[in-house]
């Protein structure tokens, strides 16, 4: 089965990268994140009204490398590997040091040197370095969905790149009887593609 699917994606990308470069190119991005996570409270048996905190967004920081592959004329295929701070405040910050993978696809379009394009793809974190116990979230790895715009442009000889990104996970963060915590981030990236 394994050797089948191996063969698949050989017919499918050799063709597709006969005529066009196998690596596109590859940088760096790095930004500020905004991190909010949703509390929805459950099975109370009264009006919580104003009695439940929820906690407040965190700005983080997010940073990390990558590599676009399969150059064809409008669509390549980022592989990134970041660093997310995400979390929550209540009074005190509480960060969850995240190691995130990305495997997205990237249809682009060229408007006279400026090059704007979508982002989607699965995302895979690995909570690497709580400032909390890690118990607080009922698992340590996590998957979810990446969606986001963004432009390449030329500053002398360098290619910039901008994105806006949104991401969320599909699993709960931390779930019981009473309450049901999920996390969504957007994050705010500037980078270089060599």
């Amino acid at each position: 089965m394994k050797k089948i699917f191996v063969l698949i994606i050989l017919f499918i990308v050799y063709p597709a990268s006969a005529n066009a470069q196998f690596i596109r190119g590859y940088g760096f991005k790095i930004g500020p994140s905004v991190t909010k996570q949703t509390y929805q409270y459950q099975n109370l048996g009264w009006s919580s009204g104003d009695r439940l905190t929820f906690p407040k967004s965190l700005i983080g920081l997010n940073f990390g490398i990558f590599i676009e592959i399969l150059d064809l004329p409008y669509l390549s295929f980022p592989i990134e590997l970041n660093y997310i701070q995400r979390g929550w405040k209540d009074g005190n910050s509480y960060y969850a040091h995240t190691l995130n993978i990305t495997l997205l696809v990237k249809p682009r379009i060229s408007i006279k040197g400026f090059n704007p394009y979508l982002l989607v793809g699965p995302q895979f974190d690995f909570v690497i370095d709580p400032t909390f116990k890690l118990s607080q979230y009922q698992k340590e790895n996590y998957t979810g969905l990446i969606l986001g715009i963004g432009s390449e442009f030329n500053v002398w000889e360098l290619k910039m790149l901008t994105e806006l990104n949104y991401d969320f996970y599909f699993d709960v963060l931390y779930q019981d009887r009473l309450l049901k915590v999920t996390s969504q981030t957007l994050s705010l990236r500037f980078g270089v593609m060599f």
